[in-house]
């Protein structure tokens, strides 16, 4: 009975520290476009002694971090890391090479990183050095944490959320047509934090005419593209995202991306594309 508390009491002290964890990873969460959000904490016994989040594409990922907090305090210690560590050279150098070299004895991780380049390598290679890895604690949490990566790899489809502000008998907006405001303070708050962590907005060109809104994520960063379905070019050249349009990425998808006032809102900066590209999956360099 004291073997079963004491193993219980080991898996909770587990589950809180791989919670640690997931909370760094929440710090660069819609920062990391392409790669997902992954944090990690470096541990001995209860006491967590580095810690560390992947910031951005190009930085050191989160397991780099946290052994680089740790120091020499990595040795012999436990990695709990939000995914699957990364064994491949691309804009970094492999994880795995960098939690072998630490002389960390046992890694954590809730689930397999599902990008062809990892899928299970990772995990094999800290193996084959004779670190034990235990895999699926707080497996749930981390895939919540990253679904929009998670359905990208499985699927090769975007992961879309759609925003909707509505009154209690399902209208969008008065007889007037005024939707300024349907929602509250902390419904807004929330649509904000939504749109920072998307890579692209899409509206339809009504919303541009009436609202005329920015459609910029906050706070502001260059990977991420305004969206704008307008079948017959109809968006007026005196609207935000268009006089913006050289500053921030912005697409209006149309029926025919032809003639005068296509000419113009590229002389803008706009990207003007045909619908057809948006059904094929193409996204504009």
């Amino acid at each position: 009975m004291r073997k079963r508390k004491q193993h219980l009491e080991a898996g909770e002290r587990q589950r809180m520290l791989m919670c640690d964890a997931l909370a760094e990873a929440e710090k660069g969460k819609g920062k990391t476009f392409p790669n997902p959000a992954v944090g990690a904490v470096v541990a001995r016994g209860e006491r967590i002694v580095g810690r560390g989040f992947h910031s951005r594409w190009g930085k050191p990922h989160a397991e780099v971090e946290a052994l680089a907090d740790a120091g020499k305090q990595s040795r012999g210690a436990d990695l709990y890391v939000t995914l699957e560590p990364c064994s491949h050279w691309g804009r970094t150098p492999p994880c795995t090479e960098a939690i072998i070299r630490s002389g960390i004895k046992r890694v954590f991780i809730p689930c397999i990183d599902p990008n062809r380049l990892v899928r299970g390598r990772g995990i094999r290679a800290l193996r084959r050095a004779g670190i034990e890895v235990v895999v699926g604690l707080e497996k749930r949490e981390a895939a919540k944490l990253n679904e929009a990566y998670f359905k990208f790899m499985k699927t090769g489809k975007p992961f879309v959320t759609l925003k909707v502000a509505q009154t209690l008998d399902g209208k969008i907006a008065t007889r007037k047509g005024d939707a300024r405001w349907v929602t509250g303070t902390r419904s807004r708050s929330l649509a904000k934090r939504m749109r920072g962590e998307a890579q692209a907005i899409m509206v339809g060109v009504n919303t541009v005419i009436k609202d005329d809104p920015g459609l910029l994520p906050i706070p502001r960063r260059k990977a991420y593209y305004r969206c704008v379905l307008d079948t017959n070019l109809s968006t007026p050249l005196k609207r935000r995202v268009v006089e913006t349009a050289e500053r921030h990425a912005t697409i209006i998808y149309c029926a025919k991306p032809q003639g005068k006032k296509a000419a113009r809102l590229e002389a803008k900066g706009v990207r003007v594309r045909s619908v057809a590209e948006a059904k094929e999956g193409l996204w504009p360099s």
